[in-house]
């Protein structure tokens, strides 16, 4: 049974729709499907999840200093976050 889910990028919060076999049941099949999408897919050990980006250099942007990806997003996600989660 097919499912869409809407992929959106960690940093700048930019969205994109997906059709997918079932809900994910692993953070590796949600790497995978945003992989398909032409978006890149993460691991990030240091906190367990996957995250989401739409190319390599937003995932660069945030990556801190010491190698892992921040704890929560910085710029515009930041911003599109705190206004959803205040509505």
């Amino acid at each position: 049974m097919a499912e869409r889910i809407n992929l959106v990028c960690w940093h700048c919060g930019a969205g994109r729709e997906a059709i997918v076999p079932g809900p994910p049941q692993f953070a590796f099949e949600l790497v995978g499907w945003a992989t398909d999408a032409g978006m890149v897919g993460y691991f990030d050990r240091h906190y367990g999840r996957a995250l989401i980006f739409c190319n390599p250099d937003h995932a660069r942007a945030e990556l801190t200093k010491r190698g892992t990806f921040r704890l929560r997003p910085k710029g515009a996600a930041l911003a599109a976050l705190s206004a959803g989660g205040q509505g």
